[in-house]
């Protein structure tokens, strides 16, 4: 068997869609008919692609390196089909890759464009590789430290924010609450609700800085969803990371971690041919004053950029 387009839709399907099922409906094929072509595109290249677990279909290590490839290949043959030029007399729309918990809000004024749409992934590789595909223009990344990313070649890669840290979100009325920071050994008899471990490392990230505080942590649900991580807060009384953009509210309370042992870099990337290569000069700078302003509509976080200041 050889490799088609067809084929590389069946892996990026399964991988996008997190399970084989999801997959072959939004493929519009028989779910048998997916478990077979998976199979049969296994054996062809000469290893396994998916692990097949109760929660669904997760890549293996040569399955993401397929991905990433496949990923490349169909938006390469995308921006061929529809060109890279806006119709004329039509605005512009903006198409901008973003990791879960980053803002948009505003991002319109501050790109100067009538029109942006959003994709939201945990990889940072794979929104990376997405702008290099040219199936996003623009991508905000998070980057931990000692998991640095290698930025394609093809792209402008700039630092928005040089350190932002995470922090705590609590119960309300949870004692640590209270205060105006929280010290991350004060947790460790919680129970925490995270994210799945990702290539951002924050996972491990987290799990070392919880090292250094002398205890590991009791996580009882991983989760990409923000909604449900909110949910364990308020209802289930857990504790969870949370950025610094995020809201307090009448049921949960986001507090600063004393000494930040858990921050990140926030970076934009773009391809320098692409529709922003013409910008370089003002993008930064434009975004870095939108993202600043959306930082100064959160009292917790404004305070700790003044404590720093």
């Amino acid at each position: 068997m050889q490799l088609e387009l067809r084929h590389l839709r069946v892996v990026l399907a399964v991988a996008e869609s997190g399970s084989i099922s999801r997959a072959a409906q939004r493929l519009g094929l028989p779910q048998p008919s997916v478990t077979a072509q998976l199979a049969r595109i296994e054996r062809e290249l000469g290893g396994q692609l998916f692990t097949r677990t109760s929660a669904g279909a997760v890549a293996t290590p040569f399955g993401r390196y397929v991905v990433d490839r496949a990923r490349t290949v169909l938006g390469e043959l995308d921006r061929l089909n529809r060109g890279r030029s806006p119709v004329a007399g039509r605005p512009r729309q903006l198409r901008v890759g973003i990791a879960p918990g980053l803002p948009l809000s505003g991002l319109e004024v501050a790109l100067g464009v009538p029109d942006v749409t959003s994709y939201s992934d945990t990889s940072t590789v794979a929104l990376a590789q997405l702008v290099r595909a040219g199936q996003l223009d623009l991508a905000v990344l998070r980057e931990y430290p000692g998991h640095e990313f290698t930025v394609p070649p093809e792209l402008v890669s700039r630092v928005l924010v040089s350190v932002e840290p995470m922090f705590a979100s609590l119960p309300a009325a949870h004692p640590m609450a209270a205060g105006d920071e929280v010290r991350l050994g004060d947790l460790a008899e919680a129970s925490w609700v995270s994210s799945p471990p990702d290539d951002s490392g924050l996972h491990s990230v987290f799990r070392n800085a919880c090292a250094a505080a002398g205890f590991a942590p009791r996580i009882r649900h991983q989760t990409t969803d923000s909604v449900f991580a909110k949910q364990f807060v308020t209802e289930s009384g857990y504790v969870t990371l949370a950025t610094p953009l995020s809201w307090d509210g009448p049921l949960h309370a986001i507090r600063p971690l004393a000494g930040t042992p858990v921050w990140r870099r926030i970076q934009v990337v773009w391809r320098a041919d692409g529709p922003l290569g013409s910008r370089s000069d003002d993008l930064v700078p434009r975004m870095s004053r939108w993202y600043h302003d959306l930082a100064t509509t959160r009292p917790r976080y404004a305070q700790w950029l003044a404590e720093r200041s």
